[in-house]
């Protein structure tokens, strides 16, 4: 075992003794979290998803609660819940997440690629994907997986729309500025709408749509990652010879 996984349930002391346990074994914590400042206390390696930024940024801890238990029920998508996102706290998050080399992987490509400007694009290339003849041992719910995400906001009004869009461009904002402050992001495809390995290349273009350059994305599934886990020493990069490291 390389390392542990969190998830956001763990109270800051319980997730700090759990951390220190972790560290002393040598291993690295990728944890979920609605505190990113508990989390960078605790002491973990890096933070999953956009939704954790959008958390910790929400002062009012009822709203909070409140925008979390409707999330988990079901009556507020993970998309509109950005919407809450108060990004005047963005560059204090950025501040104490590079200070501590805490890496953040948004795993947007799930909830967010039917706003971009590719959506007709990757909606086109998914389903030809599904219904490749050569991938028919793959799961019938896949498709319409696929179908019902991009229908979904094919139908919202303008106005809708407009407002998830808004919450997108916030996600990139904050990764363009976590990434100009020194952040190590992570592209983590987080399967629900789409294919795992599929999902992956889906993240590098929604970094591109956010302004990241394609050297950053291709780290990002790499270099980053390896570091993360401390496996740089063999994985994630290539060697000034000209080797590729093994596993790369």
């Amino acid at each position: 075992m390389d390392g542990f996984k969190f998830f956001e349930r763990l109270s800051p002391e319980v997730a700090k003794a759990a951390a220190d346990e972790a560290r002393r074994l040598g291993r690295s914590v990728i944890a979920h979290s609605v505190d990113i400042f508990s989390a960078v206390d605790a002491g973990y390696t890096s933070v999953e998803h956009s939704w954790a930024v959008m958390f910790t940024t929400i002062r009012d801890a009822k709203k909070k609660s409140e925008v979390d238990m409707e999330r988990m029920t079901g009556k507020v998508g993970t998309v509109e819940a950005h919407t809450f996102m108060e990004p005047d706290l963005f560059d204090p998050i950025i501040k104490a997440m590079v200070e501590k080399d805490i890496h953040w992987s948004p795993a947007w490509a799930t909830q967010f690629r039917a706003l971009s400007p590719r959506a007709p694009e990757m909606k086109k290339r998914e389903l030809a994907m599904l219904k490749n003849p050569r991938l028919r041992y793959l799961p019938a719910y896949n498709v319409e997986s696929v179908e019902g995400y991009f229908g979904g906001f094919e139908k919202m009004t303008p106005e809708k729309r407009a407002q998830l869009t808004s919450a997108y461009q916030m996600v990139q904002d904050f990764a363009r500025r976590y990434v100009a402050a020194g952040g190590k992001i992570h592209s983590g495809s987080d399967p629900g709408s789409l294919l795992p390995a599929y999902g992956v290349h889906a993240e590098f273009e929604l970094m591109i749509d956010a302004g990241l350059n394609p050297l950053l994305a291709i780290q990002s599934a790499s270099l980053n990652v390896a570091h993360a886990w401390g496996k740089d020493k063999d994985y994630g990069s290539v060697e000034k010879a000209g080797a590729l490291r093994k596993g790369k």
